[in-house]
């Protein structure tokens, strides 16, 4: 068994040590996707925040129970 709050803390520390820029308290209003190849997922390009817009080469949902609500209201594209 894992205690979720330290694990969390230490991928944390580790991803700051690897130059990850961690943004708390920054609400997203929108996902924004580019379209890739046929038979692939669209990619995406960055997040429109209350901060606002953050490009990324990696998006990690960590929403947790409320994920696909999250996608689902956040990717206005894909609806």
């Amino acid at each position: 068994m894992v205690d979720s709050v330290p694990l969390t803390l230490t991928f944390a520390k580790l991803a700051i040590n690897n130059g990850v820029k961690i943004i708390e308290d920054c609400h997203v209003k929108e996902i924004l996707t580019e379209k890739q190849r046929a038979g692939q997922y669209d990619r995406v390009t960055s997040a429109v925040t209350s901060q606002g817009n953050i490009k990324c080469d990696v998006f990690i949902n960590c929403t947790g129970l409320v994920g696909a609500e999250f996608l689902k209201f956040s990717l206005k594209s894909l609806i």
